[in-house]
Protein backbone atom coordinates (compact mmCIF):
# COMPACT_ATOMS: atom_id res chain seq x y z
CA UNK A 1 0.00 0.00 0.00
CA UNK A 2 2.82 2.20 -0.26
CA UNK A 3 2.12 5.60 -1.68
CA UNK A 4 -1.73 5.68 -0.74
CA UNK A 5 -2.28 8.45 1.47
CA UNK A 6 -3.94 7.97 4.84
CA UNK A 7 -6.25 10.94 5.10
CA UNK A 8 -8.85 9.13 7.14
CA UNK A 9 -8.30 11.05 10.43
CA UNK A 10 -8.65 14.74 11.43
CA UNK A 11 -5.89 17.71 11.59
CA UNK A 12 -3.74 17.95 14.35
CA UNK A 13 -1.92 20.78 15.73
CA UNK A 14 0.94 22.26 13.87
CA UNK A 15 3.97 21.25 15.09
CA UNK A 16 8.09 20.98 14.40
CA UNK A 17 8.62 17.16 14.56
CA UNK A 18 9.35 15.37 11.73
CA UNK A 19 7.20 12.56 12.37
CA UNK A 20 4.39 11.37 10.22
CA UNK A 21 1.16 13.02 11.20
CA UNK A 22 -2.45 10.90 10.19
CA UNK A 23 -3.67 13.63 8.20
CA UNK A 24 -0.71 13.84 5.72
CA UNK A 25 1.12 10.41 6.18
CA UNK A 26 1.21 7.79 3.51
CA UNK A 27 0.28 4.35 5.22
CA UNK A 28 3.96 3.35 5.01
CA UNK A 29 5.31 6.58 6.98
CA UNK A 30 2.77 5.48 9.56
CA UNK A 31 3.57 2.01 9.79
CA UNK A 32 7.10 2.42 9.77
CA UNK A 33 6.37 5.58 12.26
CA UNK A 34 4.23 3.11 14.67
CA UNK A 35 6.66 0.07 14.51
CA UNK A 36 10.07 2.48 15.98
CA UNK A 37 7.25 3.78 18.41
CA UNK A 38 6.66 0.39 19.46
CA UNK A 39 10.70 -0.78 18.97
CA UNK A 40 11.86 1.76 21.03
CA UNK A 41 9.23 2.58 23.77
CA UNK A 42 10.48 1.14 27.09
CA UNK A 43 6.75 2.07 28.22
CA UNK A 44 3.49 2.01 26.19
CA UNK A 45 -0.03 3.80 26.81
CA UNK A 46 -3.20 2.08 24.66
CA UNK A 47 -6.27 4.59 24.57
CA UNK A 48 -10.07 3.59 23.77
CA UNK A 49 -12.77 5.64 24.37
CA UNK A 50 -14.15 3.67 27.49
CA UNK A 51 -10.66 1.18 28.66
CA UNK A 52 -13.28 -1.77 29.13
CA UNK A 53 -12.68 -3.51 25.64
CA UNK A 54 -9.94 -2.56 23.20
CA UNK A 55 -7.75 -0.83 25.09
CA UNK A 56 -7.20 -3.25 28.23
CA UNK A 57 -7.24 -6.06 25.80
CA UNK A 58 -4.17 -4.60 23.98
CA UNK A 59 -2.57 -4.15 27.12
CA UNK A 60 -2.98 -7.47 27.99
CA UNK A 61 -1.21 -8.82 25.09
CA UNK A 62 1.58 -6.19 25.18
CA UNK A 63 2.40 -7.58 28.36
CA UNK A 64 3.17 -10.97 27.34
CA UNK A 65 4.60 -9.61 24.95
CA UNK A 66 7.02 -6.83 25.77
CA UNK A 67 9.41 -8.32 28.83
CA UNK A 68 10.62 -5.79 30.74
CA UNK A 69 9.11 -2.94 28.99
CA UNK A 70 5.69 -1.60 30.87
CA UNK A 71 2.08 -1.31 29.56
CA UNK A 72 -1.51 0.60 30.44
CA UNK A 73 -4.41 1.38 29.10
CA UNK A 74 -7.16 4.02 29.90
CA UNK A 75 -10.22 5.59 28.14
CA UNK A 76 -11.19 9.33 27.58
CA UNK A 77 -14.77 8.32 29.01
CA UNK A 78 -14.66 10.37 32.23
CA UNK A 79 -16.05 7.51 34.67
CA UNK A 80 -13.73 5.06 36.29
CA UNK A 81 -13.83 1.76 37.69
CA UNK A 82 -16.25 0.10 35.22
CA UNK A 83 -15.83 -3.90 34.40
CA UNK A 84 -15.54 -5.00 31.04
CA UNK A 85 -18.65 -6.18 28.74
CA UNK A 86 -19.70 -9.95 29.30
CA UNK A 87 -18.84 -10.35 25.53
CA UNK A 88 -15.49 -9.21 26.12
CA UNK A 89 -14.57 -11.12 29.20
CA UNK A 90 -15.93 -14.48 27.06
CA UNK A 91 -13.93 -13.50 23.99
CA UNK A 92 -10.40 -12.62 25.38
CA UNK A 93 -9.31 -15.79 26.97
CA UNK A 94 -9.63 -16.79 23.33
CA UNK A 95 -6.24 -14.66 22.96
CA UNK A 96 -4.83 -15.25 26.24
CA UNK A 97 -5.85 -12.43 27.41
CA UNK A 98 -8.41 -12.56 31.21
CA UNK A 99 -10.17 -9.15 31.93
CA UNK A 100 -11.90 -10.39 34.72
CA UNK A 101 -9.89 -8.09 37.21
CA UNK A 102 -9.67 -5.23 34.95
CA UNK A 103 -11.71 -1.66 36.03
CA UNK A 104 -11.49 1.20 33.81
CA UNK A 105 -9.13 4.16 34.05
CA UNK A 106 -9.80 7.84 32.75
CA UNK A 107 -6.81 9.44 30.94
CA UNK A 108 -4.45 11.17 32.71
CA UNK A 109 -1.80 13.95 31.72
CA UNK A 110 0.30 11.95 34.12
CA UNK A 111 -0.07 8.95 32.29
CA UNK A 112 0.44 10.45 29.00
CA UNK A 113 3.74 12.25 30.06
CA UNK A 114 5.04 8.60 31.64
CA UNK A 115 4.13 6.84 28.21
CA UNK A 116 6.90 6.80 25.67
CA UNK A 117 4.41 5.41 22.86
CA UNK A 118 0.99 6.31 23.13
CA UNK A 119 -1.21 3.61 21.12
CA UNK A 120 -5.16 4.75 19.75
CA UNK A 121 -7.37 2.51 17.98
CA UNK A 122 -9.69 5.27 15.87
CA UNK A 123 -9.96 8.75 15.09
CA UNK A 124 -12.40 9.79 18.20
CA UNK A 125 -9.15 8.41 20.34
CA UNK A 126 -6.52 10.37 18.51
CA UNK A 127 -8.53 13.76 18.74
CA UNK A 128 -9.31 12.77 22.45
CA UNK A 129 -5.69 12.53 23.17
CA UNK A 130 -4.15 14.86 21.19
CA UNK A 131 -7.03 18.16 21.40
CA UNK A 132 -6.87 17.77 24.94
CA UNK A 133 -3.12 17.27 24.96
CA UNK A 134 -1.12 18.66 22.05
CA UNK A 135 2.21 17.79 22.90
CA UNK A 136 1.69 13.84 23.27
CA UNK A 137 0.90 14.06 19.09
CA UNK A 138 4.10 13.40 18.14
CA UNK A 139 4.09 10.39 20.32
CA UNK A 140 0.52 9.01 19.27
CA UNK A 141 0.24 6.56 16.89
CA UNK A 142 -2.87 4.11 15.29
CA UNK A 143 -2.38 1.02 16.74
CA UNK A 144 -3.84 -0.48 13.10
CA UNK A 145 -0.62 1.35 11.56
CA UNK A 146 1.71 -1.22 13.23
CA UNK A 147 0.05 -3.62 10.35
CA UNK A 148 1.65 -3.45 6.65
CA UNK A 149 -2.05 -3.27 5.47
CA UNK A 150 -5.81 -3.51 6.32
CA UNK A 151 -7.80 -0.79 8.52
CA UNK A 152 -6.16 1.42 10.69
CA UNK A 153 -8.76 1.81 12.79
CA UNK A 154 -9.87 -0.64 15.13
CA UNK A 155 -14.15 -0.78 15.67
CA UNK A 156 -15.13 -0.05 18.93
CA UNK A 157 -16.81 -3.57 19.48
CA UNK A 158 -18.97 -2.22 23.10
CA UNK A 159 -22.12 -3.29 22.50
CA UNK A 160 -21.69 -5.29 19.06
CA UNK A 161 -22.49 -9.06 18.64
CA UNK A 162 -19.57 -11.62 20.16
CA UNK A 163 -18.35 -12.03 16.41
CA UNK A 164 -17.51 -8.19 16.62
CA UNK A 165 -15.53 -8.59 19.85
CA UNK A 166 -13.68 -11.31 18.22
CA UNK A 167 -13.08 -9.89 14.72
CA UNK A 168 -11.62 -6.30 17.01
CA UNK A 169 -9.17 -8.72 19.14
CA UNK A 170 -8.31 -10.55 16.26
CA UNK A 171 -7.10 -7.41 14.81
CA UNK A 172 -5.44 -6.03 17.87
CA UNK A 173 -3.73 -9.83 18.29
CA UNK A 174 -2.50 -9.28 14.66
CA UNK A 175 -0.89 -5.72 14.71
CA UNK A 176 0.70 -6.48 17.82
CA UNK A 177 2.18 -9.38 16.61
CA UNK A 178 3.56 -7.53 13.63
CA UNK A 179 5.40 -5.05 16.18
CA UNK A 180 6.90 -7.88 17.74
CA UNK A 181 8.09 -9.56 14.24
CA UNK A 182 9.04 -5.95 13.35
CA UNK A 183 10.84 -5.66 16.52
CA UNK A 184 12.99 -9.06 15.75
Amino acid sequence: MSGVRATTIGAMPDSATTSATPTDATREELTREATRAWSDARSFLFVCLGNVCRSPFAEGLALRQVGRRHAISAGHYPVSGRRSPELALATAPRFGVNLASHRSRVLSRRMLEEADAVFVFDEENYEAVTSHHPGVAERTHLLGALCHEGPLHIADPFGGPASLYEAVYRQIAGAIAAAGQARK
